[in-house]
Parts: C-alpha cells; structure tokens; sequence
C-alpha cells in the first residue's frame, strides 16, 4: 500500500478533498484534556511540546505516526489519526489568526477540517476558523472566545471535544502569545520545508463503518442505535438542505444535542442515556406520517412498515420522512422542548391508554416493545390526538380535556388492533382536529367524512347535542355516566332506559341521568363480580329466563340445557345493553327502570309476587332461600323439576354442581 507523505496544509488543499471529516463514530477529541483523566491531557501536553520543538528548531522536523482514512465521494474520514489532525487544525488557526494571515483563501482552506460525532464540534470549528483574537486581551483565550457572541455557552459547553478543543488552545496561546516567530510561512510551503509532516493514504477501496473503524482502531467507540440515526438523519438533511435557510440555533444538528436533548434526559435509562426515548419519539412521529399521508395504493408497504416501526423502533430511518413529515418532527419535538407539554395530564380518566400515573408523553416515549409495557396503538392514537390539540391552540385545561374525552369514547367503542384500523383511526382523529378547540360545536356543525367509528360519532354528536342545550346541569352528568365503567363512553343504552328522544331535546330528563348513573356507578361498578341480589332481581324480570338471553348449550353428563347465568357486570354490557334485540335489550332496561324506584336490588326479588305454575327451584333462588354462592351456570332438564348450579363451564361430576329441587 503506499503512503503520501504530506503537512496539514497540504491535505486541505488537495484539490480531490472538499472536506476532511471526523466521523460519528470517532470519540471525542481528548489531547486538550479532560477533568476526570489527567493522563490524557500530559499525553496531549507532550505531543504539542513535539510540535512547537519542530517549529523551533527547523533541522529537526517531526514525522508523526501514519494517517489513514476513508476517501467517498471527495471526503476524506480519518480511521486513525483523529486527535493529532484536530491539535494540528487547532495550531494552524491559531497560528493564522495570530500573523494576520486570515484571508478568504485561508478561512475557506481551513473550513475544509469539520466534524461529524456533534454538529456542536462541527459549527464551533466553522466559526473559529474565521476568528480573530483581540490583540488586548488579558483574560484566557478560553474565556476570550466563550464570551463572544457567536459561542453557544447552553450548548457548546457540555460538548466534550469542544471543551477539550478550549483547553489545548489555551496551551497554544501560553507557549506562543508571547513569541514573535513566525511561522505561518513554513508551514504552509512545500512538504521537503514542512517542519511537521505525516504520511497518508486513502482506503477507497473499503466502506467507511463503525465495524471496519472498530477492528482497525481499538479505541473505537461503538455506536448506539440513536448515534447511528442521528448521523444518519444530519446527512439526509444536509443533501436534502431542509435545514439551509434556518439559523443555526434552529437547525437539527444543534437542537438534538440541546434543546431536545434537555427535554428527553429525564427519561435516561440506567446508562444515563437518552437514546431509547428519543428513537422512540422519533419512530412514532414516523408512524404517524405514514398513516396521515396514506394512500391506498401504497396499502401493503405502508401498512407493513407501520408494524416494523411499531415492533422495532430502533430501525427508523430519515428515509421514513420526506419534507411534510421532516417539518412534523421538528414541529412535534419543538412543542414538547419548548412548552413543557410532556408533563400536562388531562382530569378526563383516560382508563388504559397510558401508563399508570404517567403522561401520555411518557407512555408514548417509554415503550418497551418486548414486553408486557409495549405501546399499543389506541396509546398511539390518544398522543397523537394531545399532539394535534397542542399544535393547533393555546392550552386551556376544560377544551383541552373535552376533546381528548372525544377521542377516548371513540377509541375504547371502536376498534384498533391493527396497522389498518390504525391509520383509520388516525384519519379521522386528524379529520376532527380542526375542532379540537371547541369540539363539541365542531360535532354539531361539521360534516365527518372518515368512516372509522361511525357509531360512536353519532353517539358523540347526540351528547354534544344535549351539552351544549343546557351546559351548566347537563355536561357533567353525561361525563359522570359515560366514565362509569359500565358505559366506558357509550352512554346509548343509558339514555334508551331514560327514554331520551334523539329528535326532541326535551325529552332528555337530567333528574333520571342522574339516578341511573349513581346505581350503575354504585352497585354495578364497584363490584366486579355480579351480585347474588342482582341475579335475583333478573330472575324476575319479564318470563324469568333472562339466563335464556345469552349463551347456552347442551351438557351431556347431566342430559339437560346449560346456561350461563352471568359472571361479570360486564357481561350485562356485552349480552344486554349492547345487544341489537330490543327484546333482549329490554330485560336490563327493565330491570334498571325498576331498580330506579326501589331501594335495592335485594327489594326487587323481596317483593316480587311470584306467577303461578313457577317452579320451585326458581321460586327458592328469587327470594334467597338458597344462595348462588357465585354461581356461573344454570342446567335445567326439559320438564323444569330441578336446576343444577354449576361454577364452571364444563362440568361433568356431581360434586361440581349443586342440586335445587322442586321439593
């Protein structure tokens, strides 16, 4: 392999290089020194004493160590040679400004030296190279420089190699300020006069990674998926120029490693790193552009990378975003950085669609793909609707909250399992989001074109309806009843007890609302279980057989019809009030209009006057004389002379059922 030998100077200028870049996956710059390590900093001591000794004393130049790189596309990525090329770059500059020999040329010659590991690095390089020190200065050339107005102190001072660049300039400034030699000349003329020089080569016939820097340089630093990314995205946005006309406090590369950085580091994980959250974020952001701009044509691909992207969030790429969906995430980190958003809670019970006593925020960036804390897509849904809410207005709490109830309802009422119905939903959540500021006047004006979850839309118009007629009594108890965990937002078959017309507001009785929902509230909603009272009460509605309502079958170790009396409150939702059969609907609606003018449950069965012909068996479970002890199933012969209770689904022994005679 051959080496060419050159100077600093004369690998810059090299016509075939446009830029010589330290890449992301180089460590710091370290020669300046560190506070935790002050090996590395007598080491860099040492090695600028070498330097200044050759330019001294011209008959004893030095010839470092090999530099070797990667040369793509007229850039060259130094493998190995990194921190003598940056001290090199720092005293050539230093060296320049210091003889007046700042020029166009010279300034756009340096310029050539850049760094990728943080835009931090490489926008301090950029600026330095065309600064000059004030020649009266008294303070340190560190402190000289942070305290111009170009030095980003927020940002720059927490970056290491910038920090370290600082410290290996002051030791420059030490040893030369005061020297009247010039140099300049010397190092900057042909390569046999040069007092420093190395040898080079390029390796064009190798792809740069981190892999091949890994195996050819120890002291490499593996990347991290977000490292990977974040390199990934600042060189997609450099080709791209989406950043061009943006000052540079507004540009990518300076909010990741700020701004942005600041908002995730609360959420660092045991290696005080951020990286999880943020690609996390990033991911999602990624999700949801692909589901707003959906085509139909592209159904498979994008629906497919949608799962990926929601199982492996690790594997997003810039090449998820174009522009539009580019400017929605910077939009949507610029929101949560700058207003504090990520810590805002609605007073709505927003029940599973976020980590408990977590933000929606938190829930959306601490998702856990492998486990049991992976994020779902209702989650998803529910922060993408807080997001459109927070992009469009002002922060008002009641609005705020109004609109994310909304949402809620429909989502827990419809369904959203899947890459399809996801981007349904989100077709719609971003339909509705032009009202989000007063939605339920949006409801009652707007005409909703998407077609996910049309029947609780309907549902939602109905309630804003009967709000909006009456704000002050009506809002809150529709609230109150749609959070009970028996409606879960769907309040239809509620206001189907109370008889509300849908066509005559008036008809719509706040008083009887009010009633309902505290017995469903109390009595149906504290217990899971359903209550041997309540199933009494139901056995005296209608022709007694509301176990004939729902699910049956035939057990063939007892020879008779199974049934299933009911377990949970919750089936009174799935086989009654959700039931299309107004015939079956009517058996809860029954039974709840009774229970609104009595004291209890246990009332209803007490007093209830049993028909003739009633078997006995069924006589004695009414009035409690023999207990359901929680019993789930009923097995009931043909001619009704006993019943069997039964606690699991297929019994087939007789000690697992209990006998009731007609005796």
């Amino acid at each position: 392999m051959q080496f060419n030998k050159l100077s600093f100077w004369s690998l810059l200028s090299d016509i075939d290089i446009n830029t010589i870049t330290i890449p992301i996956i180089q460590r710091a710059y370290t020669q300046g020194g560190r506070e935790e390590d002050s090996k590395i900093e007598e080491k860099g001591g040492k090695f600028l004493n070498r330097l200044l000794e050759a330019l001294e004393n011209k008959s004893k130049p030095i010839l470092l160590d090999f530099i070797y790189g990667s040369k793509i596309k007229k850039q060259f990525f130094p493998l190995d040679g990194q921190q003598r090329l940056t001290t090199l770059f720092l005293l050539y500059w230093y060296i320049a400004q210091k003889e007046n020999k700042l020029d166009n040329n010279v300034i756009s010659t340096l310029k050539k030296f850049t760094y990728k590991t943080r835009q931090s690095s490489r926008y301090f390089c950029e600026h330095l190279c065309q600064y000059t020190v004030s020649s009266n200065r008294k303070e340190k050339l560190s402190d000289t420089i942070k305290n111009e107005k170009w030095y980003i102190s927020y940002s720059w001072n927490s970056d290491p190699s910038i920090r370290s660049m600082l410290s290996m300039l002051d030791k420059i400034d030490i040893a030369l300020k005061n020297n009247d030699s010039l140099y300049w000349d010397i190092l900057t003329t042909d390569i046999e006069n040069c007092p420093i020089t190395f040898f080079s080569t390029s390796l064009e016939e190798l792809n740069l990674t981190d892999d091949l820097y890994i195996k050819m340089n120890a002291r490499g630093l593996e990347l991290t998926d977000f490292e990977k990314i974040k390199a990934e995205f600042n060189q997609k946005i450099d080709e791209e120029k989406w950043d061009e006309k943006k000052d540079l406090t507004q540009k990518f590369g300076h909010r990741i490693d700020t701004i942005w950085t600041d908002l995730f580091w609360k959420y660092k994980n045991e290696k005080s790193l951020i990286d999880d959250a943020l690609v996390n974020f990033i991911a999602g952001i990624a999700i949801y552009n692909y589901a707003i701009h959906y085509t139909s044509d592209e159904k498979n691909e994008i629906e497919e990378r949608i799962k990926k992207l929601a199982n492996k969030p690790e594997e997003v790429s810039p090449e998820d975003f174009n522009k539009i969906g580019y400017d929605y995430l910077v939009n949507c980190l610029n929101l949560y950085a700058q207003n504090n958003y990520n810590i805002i809670n609605t007073k709505t019970d927003l029940w599973n669609y976020k980590r408990e006593n977590n933000t929606l925020f938190e829930s959306f960036i601490i998702d856990k793909p492998d486990n049991k804390d992976k994020i779902t897509y209702p989650m998803r849904i529910l922060f993408f609707a807080q997001t459109e809410y927070l992009l469009r207005n002002s922060f008002e709490q009641e609005k705020f909250d109004e609109w994310m109830r909304v949402v809620r309802n429909i989502i827990e009422n419809s369904t959203a399992d899947s890459a399809t119905t996801f981007i349904s939903a989100i077709t719609l959540i971003k339909e509705l989001s032009a009202g989000t500021n007063d939605i339920y006047n949006y409801l009652l004006t707007a005409t909703i074109k998407a077609g996910y979850g049309k029947k609780q839309i309907e549902q939602e118009i109905i309630k804003a309806r009967i709000i909006l007629s009456n704000p002050n009594v009506n809002k809150q108890v529709i609230f109150d009843t749609e959070d009970t965990n028996f409606c879960k937002g769907d309040i239809d078959f509620v206001l189907y007890c109370i008889n509300y017309d849908i066509n005559n507001i008036s008809s719509f009785d706040t008083e009887s609302l009010t009633k309902l929902k505290d017995i469903i509230k109390d009595e149906l909603d504290i217990n899971e279980k359903m209550t041997d009272d309540f199933k009494r009460a139901f056995l005296t509605i209608k022709d007694n057989d509301y176990y004939n309502k729902n699910w049956f079958s035939w057990s063939s170790s007892f020879e008779c019809h199974k049934r299933y009396l009911l377990d949970k409150n919750s089936d009174l939702v799935s086989y009654f009030a959700k039931s299309k059969d107004f015939t079956i609907k009517n058996y809860l609606k029954d039974l709840l209009t009774q229970r609104m003018i009595t004291k209890s449950f246990a009332e209803i069965a007490d007093t209830y006057s049993i028909p003739a012909g009633m078997p006995k068996w069924k006589v004695k479970l009414i009035k409690g004389e023999i207990k359901f002890f929680g019993a789930t199933y009923i097995l009931i012969p043909n001619d009704d002379s006993y019943c069997l209770l039964a606690w699991q689904r297929r019994p087939s022994k007789e000690e697992q059922v209990e006998e009731i005679s007609n005796d």
